[in-house]
C-alpha cells in the first residue's frame, strides 16, 4: 500500500499493533515475515517502515 500511494495504511498498522499486543505467538510471526521479507528484498524501505511503526507504536 505504501509503494502504491494508497490510502488506509494506518487503519491496517492499528489492527495489526491490536493484534500484536494480543497475541505473543502472532507478534513473532509477524515480525518473522517482516524479517523474511527485508531478507528477500534488502533495503526495502517501506517495509522497513511498517517494522518502525509495528516496533515502536507512537
Amino acid at each position: 500500500m505504501l509503494d502504491t500511494g494508497a490510502k488506509g495504511v494506518r487503519d491496517h498498522i492499528e489492527a495489526a499493533q491490536q493484534l500484536i499486543s494480543l497475541d505473543e505467538d502472532i507478534r513473532n510471526d509477524i515480525m518473522e515475515n517482516i524479517e523474511d521479507g527485508l531478507s528477500r528484498k534488502p533495503g526495502w524501505k517501506s517495509l522497513e517502515r511498517v517494522k518502525k511503526w509495528l516496533v515502536s507504536p507512537e
